[in-house]
């Protein structure tokens, strides 16, 4: 039996153009473990599957959005997600608290930062250091904010979270960044592209969870 250390990787938020080859040094950390610990997810088990509650409204379109987003930043092929219909097999559980947001167009009003919040967990990592377990994103929304500005709200988040779940576990100090803790953009930056690059091509330490087999 594998014993299982704790770990709780608890992170709270909250067009595609040509692509470039990443510099040599990160413009955020790799890891925000404490340890050095980097993860990514390894060709073999793409793509990943990404299961999102059937009621939970316009919540599916936007994880396929924002696996779209963070696909177009690395040149080969080295992440790519689906959209599963099978929570026992899943990768990566989205949830969503409150029942299903407002399914309204988007605006290029200003940010409100309290609309809605995400939390990407990793529960545990076995001494082999394997994920025990999917991962498992939440994501909140305000019924006391304006429809638009949470489903604006949500369009940062939700893409925000994915980048948590490839990996990407630190937060930008940049504002300009989709992974600053309280992003304002919707999609990945220059300096979020730099980094994923970096990460997809560094050996990771950390493995994915098992996958059930159905």
């Amino acid at each position: 039996m594998r014993k299982a250390s704790s770990l709780l990787v608890a992170l709270v938020a909250l067009g595609c153009e040509s692509l470039t080859a990443p510099t040599r040094t990160a413009t955020y950390p790799l890891d925000r473990l404490g340890s050095g610990l980097t993860f990514s997810w390894p060709v073999v088990r793409l793509p990943v599957r990404y299961y999102v509650a059937p009621d939970a409204g316009p919540t599916a379109r936007l994880v396929s959005d924002g696996i779209v987003a963070w696909e177009q930043q690395l040149l080969y092929g080295e992440y790519r997600g689906i959209i599963s219909t099978d929570s026992s097999t899943a990768d990566v559980i989205v949830r969503v608290v409150g029942g299903a947001p407002p399914d309204v167009p988007l605006t290029d009003a200003a940010p409100v930062l309290n609309a809605c919040a995400g939390r990407t967990r990793v529960d545990s990592l076995a001494d082999d250091h394997t994920i025990i377990g999917p991962l498992r994103v939440r994501i909140d929304w305000s019924e006391d904010a304006d429809p638009s500005d949470v489903a604006n709200c949500l369009a940062r988040i939700v893409t925000h979270e994915i980048g948590h779940t490839l990996g990407l576990f630190a937060h930008s100090a940049d504002t300009g960044d989709l992974m600053n803790a309280n992003p304002r953009v919707r999609t990945p930056s220059m300096n979020d592209r730099n980094v994923l690059q970096i990460l997809y091509h560094t050996p990771p330490d950390i493995h994915p969870p098992e996958r059930p087999e159905p």
